[in-house]
């Protein structure tokens, strides 16, 4: 709740965030337990004793366990995979710019 409901009261936004809820803006993630670094996986609901879910999420789990993302209830990734937008076009403009950078920091290393 203070990561969600609490955060968006305290920003003032909880009619427009912070909860599940329809007409409201939701943002959420789906986290794949089966991978080793989230072993072994939660296996009861929070307070009821073992391991909680969502403390499992927050001190076990990376980017690389998030399977699929909504924002404002737009999926955006799916099985692993960005929905939006042009990855291999984004890699290209990246590679470029490390191209770059390299050259600079060549010229730099020249000049001194």
């Amino acid at each position: 709740r203070m990561a969600t409901l609490n955060g968006a009261k305290a920003l003032g936004l909880d009619s427009v965030t912070g909860s599940i809820a329809v007409g409201k803006d939701a943002d959420m993630i789906a986290v794949d337990f089966d991978t080793p670094p989230t072993w072994p996986a939660p296996t009861v609901a929070p307070g009821e004793g073992g391991f909680d879910p969502i403390t499992h999420i927050v001190y076990s789990s990376t980017r690389d366990q998030v399977t699929n993302v909504w924002v404002k209830g737009r999926r955006l990734m799916r099985h692993g995979r960005v929905l939006s937008m042009d990855v291999d076009g984004v890699k290209k403009v990246a590679q470029k710019w490390g191209q770059k950078i390299t050259e600079a920091c060549a010229e730099l290393k020249q000049k001194k």
